[in-house]
């Protein structure tokens, strides 16, 4: 291989467009400068640094290590790596290209592999011929780390992973920048405990690509600062797949990828997630496991470009706090928070958005009006979708023929005084069925805010009675009446809802009946 092909090469991704010039500032390039450090030659200049290096070698001039890319420098590293084996200590890269093909680099316990900048010393491999660059061929736990290098896998066809960290702890890999390979850096299991990958840039392909994976068993790993960029067209290709305990992620940056920019499994048990970007993302920017336990989320950017595309998709979290998160969809910017605190159950855990408080609560009931509208607004924290209204049915009735009802869903515009209908289902099956009972809608995406689920029948026959806990005065305690959280509005309707309502006519309905929506 010509020496001119691998040195220095520069694999950052080009571009000055407003998300690469941001992408790069959440890796915090001011920090970066001052915290790269210029290398001693040898080992008389690395005693001289006062950073307390007592062991420390030069791959090239001591073992032979082939900057140039000419030759395979695989031998000449690892004879490095092992010299310190009894002492721990310091293997310096310096500026070159390396090609490292013919078997896996193993890192030896105590021993830190540090280049000269992730631009100036790059390792290169074929992962046809070597599918692992970095990694253990044990399980013997090691603690062992890799500082200021570039990593390119240069085989587009080949999968490889960079970065085996299995059974490695107290390690860290920092301001790395990793491209070409399926998995970057690999935390997956064997107890890798304690690891950190600091401000790193990685660039992934191919089918099922995975920027950073920290698996099950591998917990209490963290990553700092960073980008992952995922190149594959695969929409099975993760930036981030966390699926082990107590994990952390601090400003986390994926954008446009095919797949998910952050993927919690169900074993990412309390994993952290601090002021992340995430933009673009085809399948979902985050997206929660069905089970997976307290994950939380504080502060960061969570957008898509196009309207109402998939953006954070929760399959069944148990207790996810989300607090502050800048979401936009197609340029409309909302703030999403959901948290549960305590023991007090939540809409989500019985499979819905929102209610009008838990149905538990329901004590009593009251008969509505033939022909009268009542409603009954309900807190939306997130954009979601709706696609059914809820009511209890506490005494059900009969249709002679000419009798209908309604559940509906309405939304008031910010700024505006008149609710719209959104979407309206029939009602007639469940209001003579009874109980706690759905009407399905035609699905509507809603926003941050508030809305109103609707219910009204008309020409039935008996007394029809809704599921409540309270008097509508008492509910609708210090509100004005455009405000009332249980109201009625309009009489005389039959063969339809309304098609809007005015808010200031609201009335004081004879109780504050149960909703919900999913």
């Amino acid at each position: 291989m010509a020496s001119g092909s691998v040195h220095g090469a520069d694999h950052s991704g080009g571009g000055t467009s407003r998300r690469s010039i941001l992408a790069r500032t959440v890796a915090g390039a001011a920090g970066l400068s001052a915290l790269t450090m210029a290398m001693p030659e040898t080992p008389a200049a690395a005693a001289g640094t006062g950073q307390g290096v007592t062991d420390w070698v030069n791959a090239v001039t001591q073992f032979g290590a082939d900057p140039s890319g000419a030759t395979d420098s695989t031998s000449a590293i690892q004879q490095a790596l092992n010299s310190l084996s009894k002492t721990g200590g310091v293997v310096y890269l310096p500026t070159g290209g390396y090609v490292c093909n013919q078997a896996r680099l193993t890192p030896v316990d105590g021993v830190t592999l540090q280049g000269a900048g992730s631009k100036a010393s790059v390792v290169h491999f074929d992962a046809t011929l070597n599918p692992t660059l970095f990694g253990t061929v044990d399980t013997t736990r090691r603690s062992f780390c890799i500082r200021d290098l570039g990593i390119t896998q240069t085989n587009s066809s080949a999968a490889g992973t960079a970065i085996d960290a299995s059974y490695f702890l107290y390690s860290d890999f920092t301001r790395l920048q990793i491209a070409g390979s399926n998995i970057g850096i690999d935390i997956n299991g064997g107890s890798a405990y304690y690891n950190w990958v600091n401000w790193c840039q990685i660039t992934v392909a191919g089918a099922g690509a995975i920027g950073i994976r920290i698996g099950s068993g591998s917990n209490n790993n963290h990553v700092v600062g960073g980008r992952v960029q995922v190149s594959s067209v695969d929409t099975g290709s993760t930036g981030y797949y966390i699926d082990a305990k107590s994990c952390s992620l601090q400003s986390p940056n994926c954008q446009e990828g095919p797949g998910v920019g952050i993927d919690l499994g169900p074993i990412g048990v309390a994993t952290t997630i601090t002021d992340p970007y995430l933009e673009d993302n085809a399948v979902a920017n985050l997206r929660f496991a069905a089970g997976v336990l307290s994950p939380t989320v504080i502060g960061g950017t969570i957008e898509n470009d196009t309207q109402f595309a998939p953006n954070i998709v929760d399959n069944g979290a148990i207790s996810p706090i989300i607090l502050n998160a800048r979401t936009s969809h197609g340029g409309d910017i909302y703030a999403h928070t959901k948290a549960v605190i305590g023991n007090t159950w939540q809409p989500e855990d019985h499979g819905l958005i929102s209610w009008a408080y838990d149905p538990a609560a329901i004590s009593a009931s009251s008969a509505i009006v033939s022909g009268t509208a009542y409603f009954v607004k309900l807190p939306v924290r997130y954009v979601t979708t709706v696609s059914t209204v809820w009511f209890d049915i506490a005494s059900p009735v009969t249709f002679p023929p000419g009798g209908h009802g309604f559940f509906g869903l309405y939304h008031v515009s910010p700024g505006e005084s008149v609710a719209t209908l959104l979407a309206a289902g029939s009602a007639d099956a469940v209001l003579t069925a009874g109980g706690v009972q759905s009407v399905a809608i035609s699905p509507q995406v809603v926003t941050p805010g508030y809305v109103y689920a609707c219910v009204m029948a008309a020409g039935f026959t008996g007394t029809l009675a809704l599921g409540r806990n309270a008097t509508g005065g008492a509910a609708n305690l210090n509100l004005p009446a455009a405000g009332y959280r249980f109201f009625q509005n309009t009489t005389g309707n039959g063969t339809a809802l309304p098609a809007s309502i005015t808010m200031s006519a609201n009335a004081a309905p004879p109780a504050a009946f149960w909703a919900a929506i999913g």
